[in-house]
């Protein structure tokens, strides 16, 4: 019987032992690690491979549904924006060209910039019309397109509705954030932009944003810009080329050039910059913590080089504007000084035709301050206009901070453009308020034509006479929830 019992003890399993010890001075029991035999550990040792291969398993086929349903959609926006038809101008309309190469591309002159002339003396009859458009935020992923096709009709319908003469986009016409868009292919989002914009057969043109180019992004800003600045769009208005100051210096970022408005004999009557606000500060590479870059100080010295070529700085008859993505820092200190002033209401500032309060702190942009104001008031340049901060559209008017009371030191405004997204903010497509397009109308000094349609102060209309343009926004009326 002893034997018959001892051979049933052999062939149980194997069990997990429990190892106890007496503490010697107070009798308690203590447990010790369980000891697992061979067989246990070889067990679980399958079965975390087994969890392990499950979970690789669904993110492989959660990645592959991302990539096929990102690659059908983004091919169906290519075709949905290869399918628009140019724009339909009023048969009134006069246009006012760019100079051309002769492949008939936009051309640029010995100073790296872009011309338009007016030919016809059209500028006698009406004021040279630019969009705004900024902070597009094409997704072009799995996540996206069904809002890329409400962006995709809203540019159009902001373009035919403006029927300008120029569009310029403030940054952040891509938007290659994976877990909102499922993709972080930024040139395929930037080819539908294009195609978009070369269908409607209106020029255009763009300054980078902080989105357009993101660290983790497929490309580069250097890849993208050569993308634009390729020739192969026909109506695009955008220069890639490195440029360098007078001592040789390279000037930092890539889109930094001008374009200018001619009459018919060259007499320059307007320019209009477009700069690189760069990305994110080098403690910062990612943007997690909202420290933005901004525009630099050899990017301030080309400008101011460039408007010594020009002839802008005293020039009683033509101005310039500036376009970039990032506001400056002016913008911020501007708004705590309506703040401070009381002129809060519901957690926004009333400024002149607009709002302001983004995510309740009313304007962000870069905290860097590097003079930039006094260069740009110095120069001839009345007028600065941003984008990035998606709920704000007003214009702030600073004073002449110090200048002579002249109208060639007018002092600045700042504007906000009115933007398109419907991705990048949580919820923002069921918001309306801040979303559509601004203009922007030009002639030289005094000699702009008043519409009927102004979305701003008519009291202020002789101020912005001298400036050399005129703006107000342009709201978007349909919406898509």
């Amino acid at each position: 019987m002893a034997k018959k019992k001892l051979k049933e003890t052999e062939n149980l399993a194997p069990v997990e032992m429990e190892q106890v010890d007496v503490d010697s001075k107070n009798g308690k029991r203590k447990k010790t690690k369980k000891v697992k035999t061979h067989e246990q550990k070889l067990r679980k040792k399958k079965r975390d491979i087994a969890i392990c291969l499950v979970v690789f398993g669904v993110l492989f086929v959660f990645l592959g549904t991302c990539g096929i349903v990102t690659k059908v959609g983004s091919d169906a926006l290519l075709k949905a924006v290869a399918n628009v038809n140019p724009v339909e101008y009023d048969e009134s309309f006069d246009p006012i060209m760019p100079v051309l190469d002769a492949n008939g591309k936009p051309a640029l002159d010995e100073n790296g910039c872009f011309n338009f002339v007016d030919t016809n003396n059209t500028l006698e009859k009406r004021n040279f019309k630019v969009l705004q458009l900024t902070d597009i935020h094409i997704g072009a992923g799995a996540f996206s397109i069904r809002k890329d096709n409400w962006t995709i009709k809203t540019v159009e319908d902001l373009v035919r509705k403006a029927q300008p003469d120029l569009i310029v986009v403030t940054g952040d016409i891509a938007y290659p954030v994976f877990f909102q868009s499922a993709t972080l292919n930024n040139l395929k989002e930037a080819k539908v932009f294009a195609t978009l914009m070369e269908k409607l057969g209106v020029y255009w043109t763009l300054a980078f944003g902080n989105h357009d180019t993101e660290l983790y992004s497929s490309y580069t800003r250097e890849d993208i810009g050569a993308f634009y600045g390729s020739g192969e769009f026909e109506h695009c208005l955008f220069s890639n080329e490195k440029k360098y100051l007078a001592d040789g210096t390279a000037v930092t970022g890539t889109g930094n050039f001008a374009i200018n408005i001619r009459k018919a004999d060259q007499t320059l009557v307007h320019s209009i910059f477009m700069v690189d606000s760069n990305s994110y500060l080098p403690d910062d590479p990612l943007g997690a913590k909202w420290n933005y870059d901004y525009i630099h100080e050899d990017q301030i010295e080309w400008y101011e080089e460039t408007c010594a070529k020009l002839g802008l700085v005293d020039n009683k008859t033509a101005k310039s504007t500036m376009y970039f993505h990032i506001p400056i820092k002016e913008f911020k200190t501007t708004f705590e000084e309506w703040a401070a002033n009381g002129e809060k209401d519901s957690n926004t500032i009333k400024l002149r035709n607009g709002i302001v309060g983004e995510w309740g702190k009313g304007a962000l942009g870069t905290a860097v301050d590097i003079g930039i104001y006094d260069s740009l008031v110095k120069n001839g340049t009345t007028g600065v206009f941003c984008g990035h901060d998606h709920m704000n559209n007003s214009s702030y008017w600073l004073n002449k901070k110090g200048f002579d009371n002249t109208e060639n030191h007018l002092g600045l405004k700042l504007t906000y453009g009115m933007s398109i997204d419907y991705l990048a903010y949580p919820g923002i497509y069921k918001k309306s308020a801040q979303r559509g397009g601004r203009i922007i109308e030009i002639n030289g000094v005094n000699k702009l034509k008043e519409t009927t349609d102004k979305d701003y102060n008519q009291d202020h209309f002789a101020e912005d006479q001298i400036m050399g343009f005129i703006t107000y926004r342009m709201p978007y009326w349909n919406n898509y929830n």
